[in-house]
């Protein structure tokens, strides 16, 4: 690996090559954005004033937007595990090539945005018929939908700096961790009386199109500083 500028040109050829590499796995990917949309499709049309629904619903959409941006039947993802290390390998390989960090760190932080954005669209979109079905107004679910796009960008952003500098076992077991910070949200805002949901809901009536001019923003800031410190991550990181 190499110190240096970013260029754009090195960008593309990693993020051509990484497209090329995961080829039709994108795609079976796709398939299971579209089964966890469907999973969802019922907390649209229906709610439940219980304690289990209202922590499967929130539990729900934070683990399943915070992971839109990850190809998850990629190579790296579907042969992760406690004793493997894809992912770790990969950027051995990429740091022996006359590149730098930043140009790693880019042509993933592009991958991960086109991910997000592919994924995102078809996700909302299976949500967005249930919700006009349900005789809702698109612009509501406009703003839902881009609300929970940012918490995903920023959360997302999280797990990309913990992919690339943290070893599989960290990743793993932070993941887990996420996992149960998730829980433990949801849990102590139901003993509050609230659901995230809702709230979000909420918000979107009263506050109209503020509330995500207001939130992407601040994923994008959080998104700046994972990046920030991936690129910085990787420049120190051992991978021998």
């Amino acid at each position: 690996m190499v110190k240096g500028r970013m260029t754009w040109a090195n960008c593309k050829r990693l993020l051509m090559r990484d497209f090329q590499q995961d080829g039709l796995h994108i795609f079976t990917g796709l398939l299971l954005v579209l089964l966890f949309a469907i999973i969802g499709s019922p907390f649209l049309m229906e709610s439940q004033n219980t304690f289990f629904y209202w922590g499967a619903r929130d539990i729900y959409f934070m683990a399943v937007v915070s992971t839109l941006g990850f190809s998850l039947m990629s190579k790296e993802y579907r042969s992760f595990g406690w004793k493997k290390a894809p992912i770790t390998k990969k950027l051995m390989f990429l740091k022996s090539m006359p590149i730098s960090a930043k140009e790693i760190i880019g042509s993933r932080v592009l991958y991960f945005l086109i991910t997000f954005i592919f994924y995102g669209t078809v996700f909302f979109s299976v949500l967005g018929y249930v919700w006009l079905r349900e005789g809702n107004a698109l612009s509501e679910f406009v703003i839902f939908a881009l609300v929970w796009l940012s918490y995903g960008l920023a959360v997302g952003s999280f797990y990309l700096w913990m992919e690339i500098t943290q070893g599989e076992k960290i990743y793993f077991i932070s993941s887990f961790i996420i996992i149960g910070i998730f829980i433990l949200l949801t849990v102590l805002l139901r003993l509050a009386g609230f659901s995230l949901y809702d709230l979000i809901i909420d918000g979107t009536k009263t506050y109209g199109f503020i509330l995500p001019l207001c939130t992407i923003p601040i994923a994008v800031f959080i998104s700046l500083i994972c990046v920030r410190a991936a690129v910085g991550g990787l420049d120190r990181r051992e991978l021998a």
